[in-house]
Parts: C-alpha cells; structure tokens; sequence
C-alpha cells in the first residue's frame, strides 16, 4: 500500500469515526501495512452481552479483565482469527455455538456468540453469575479445569486488566 493511500485512509476513517462515533479502527499487529475496520466496540459487546444475561456488574468486570488477558487486548491471532477472546476450545459434551476449531480454539461467528459461548460454560459448570472477587473467581475456574497455565499467573493476568479497565 503506498504512503499516500494510508494517508487517504486515515483521513476518511478520522473522518467517519468523528461523524458517526459507532466504528473502531484497530490494527492487528502482524498486519501493519493494513488497517482493519471493525463494526463493533469489543468491549461493549462483552459488556452488553453479559448484562443481557443477567450476569452481575462486578462480574462483567472480571469476565472483561479475562477476556482481555486471555486474548492479548484483543490482539492475539486466535482472537482476530477465531472470534474468540476467551481462548476456549470447542466443547464435546454442552451447549455451544462453537463452529469448528483452528488452531486448536473454537472458532465462532462473532465476539457477542463467544461471549453467549462462554455463558453456556458457565451454566454447564454451575458457575454463579455474582462473583465479586477476582482471586475467587480465577481460582474457581482452576477447579473446573478452563485454563491450563499456573493459577497465579493467569490471576495476576486477568487482576492487571480488571484493574486497569
């Protein structure tokens, strides 16, 4: 792409972004010759998503704080690839919306089905929809098998984005 069509580019969605306020424009990492447009503020598509499904506010926090460790900010290849900002696989045995796998992750037709997704695991493991506490919450996913790193490391993760969303 030459100097003069980014610049053409920026300047348009400036200019759009500005008129409309509803687009994001993000630029995946391995992609830095390309910007991508993208219809849909991932943060408030989680948040939404969640809040439709009775999950409590606190909660939200921390799914969101979870989602943004899991996938990088919303930078890994497995999200913008997969749609999925929880790293999760495709499931077997519950409920899903998981379409296939790539990259051995579940791949799914938007964030807001992952987030759908990932309220099907909740249910499935009997996961209550009030946690408060990010330490509780870290350590109950450990107990139910959802990751498979060190547990005070996935927790020191997901406090860091909890606490600085």
């Amino acid at each position: 792409m030459t100097f003069q069509k980014k610049i053409l580019i920026c300047i348009l969605l400036l200019f759009y972004s500005v008129e409309t306020d509803c687009i994001s424009v993000a630029i995946h990492p391995t992609y830095l010759d390309e910007v991508v447009i993208v219809s849909e503020n991932f943060e408030e598509t989680i948040k939404t998503t969640l809040k439709e499904n009775c999950v409590s506010d606190e909660l939200i926090m921390i799914i969101l704080a979870q989602a943004k460790f899991e996938s990088g900010n919303f930078t890994s290849d497995i999200f913008w690839e997969n749609n999925n900002p929880y790293g999760m696989k495709c499931p077997k045995k519950r409920k899903t919306l998981c379409l296939g796998t790539n990259r051995g992750h579940g791949v799914f037709n938007s964030v807001k089905e992952a987030t759908i997704d990932y309220i099907y695991y909740m249910e499935a493991l009997n996961i209550p929809f009030e946690e408060k506490d990010v330490r509780k919450y870290v350590y109950l996913l450990k107990r139910k098998n959802y990751f498979e790193a060190d547990v005070r490391h996935y927790y020191r993760g997901v406090k860091y984005y909890y606490e600085n969303s």
